[in-house]
């Protein structure tokens, strides 16, 4: 008679195995999990090439495989042994090792890396053969380092090429009173200060404006104005008028984009009408006229511009200071 027997399973709570079985796992598991609790914590490696990665992880998944395939094994044997205790079995489990484990892969050869890039800057005659107004940015290649900058969006006011007009009024101060005799009698004409308006347009030359203008100034006499011998004041509200026409020229010097230093000349021929007669009647003399200015621009939209300035008006009659405003536009 055998000295020992199988048992059954019914002899043996099947609780009691599990209880066995699960204590065991808990106990390998912990022991895992306070081995890499203690372990180190592994910098993240620095690679020189794709390749090296590749490696590197493939070493660590091997290392995975050995690390799952020990815990496995002892799992197994631990099965093992409670099989040949309970039940007296003692075959071998196909699948105590799942995972196939091979030797470390080898670190795949590589080709000669690419050399880096090198920038070359074009030539200048291939960037002058380039129309700037197609480009998004502009690459000067005159200094050492390239420079990048972006192109003006902005249009110019008055660009080469385009047509003007502008408007402009203002207070006319006379500096100059006039004495004569007329008819036999002694005149003396002072002015009080009397306003302006002149009207131009024409064409932009490279910042040169070329145009044609005219002009209207009015002042009346001041109380101190006398006619004859006794005096006699002239009536209220007479004075002198003068129209002419005139070239006008200037020049226009951009500062910043919307605003501009302005330089003006007019040259003109026109008549003055004084009415410096105490019978009523008016006597028109012909006149030259000349308008230096200068002034500023500003450029509050693409089409239309504030001006400003001063005038110094020379002509035979009243010469004076003149100060204006105006409003410009382009055609």
């Amino acid at each position: 008679m055998p000295l020992y027997n199988k048992p059954k399973s019914t002899d043996i709570p099947f609780s009691f195995a599990w209880i066995i079985l699960t204590a065991g796992l808990s106990y390998i598991i912990s022991v895992s999990l306070s081995a890499q609790e203690l372990a180190p914590t592994e910098v993240q490696d620095y690679f020189d090439t794709p390749h090296a990665q590749s490696y590197h992880r493939q070493k660590v998944i091997t290392t995975m495989k050995k690390e799952v395939n020990s815990y496995s094994e002892r799992l197994h044997d631990l099965q093992q042994r409670f099989y040949q205790i309970f039940y007296g079995q003692g075959e071998g489990d196909p699948f105590a090792a799942p995972f196939q484990q091979t030797s470390v892969p080898p670190l795949p050869s590589t080709s000669k890396p690419a050399e880096k890039g090198i920038y070359v800057p074009p030539k200048e005659t291939e960037i002058e053969g380039i129309q700037s107004g197609k480009l998004a940015f502009e690459v000067d290649v005159s200094q050492g380092k390239n420079s990048v900058k972006q192109n003006e969006t902005k249009e110019r006011f008055l660009g080469s090429g385009k047509g003007y007009w502008v408007i402009r009024s203002g207070f006319a101060y006379p500096h100059e009173p006039q004495r004569g005799s007329f008819g036999g009698a002694e005149k003396y004409r002072k002015y009080k200060t009397g306003f302006l308006i002149n009207a131009a347009g024409g064409y932009v030359i490279n910042q040169v404006r070329i145009g044609l203008g005219a002009y209207y100034r009015r002042n009346t006499f001041h109380s101190s104005s006398y006619e004859g011998n006794p005096v006699q004041g002239f009536e209220s509200g007479k004075g002198a008028s003068t129209f002419a026409a005139y070239f006008d020229l200037g020049f226009d010097y951009p500062i910043s984009d919307s605003f501009d230093f302005i330089v003006s000349l007019g040259l003109g021929y026109g008549v003055t009408v004084i009415e410096d007669s105490l019978s009523g009647n008016a006597r028109y003399d012909p006149t030259f006229l000349l308008t230096p200015g200068v002034g500023g621009r500003w450029n509050f939209s693409t089409n239309y511009a504030f001006e400003f300035g001063y005038r110094y008006v020379r002509e035979d009659e009243v010469p004076a200071h003149a100060f204006e405003l105006g409003l410009s536009g382009k055609i």
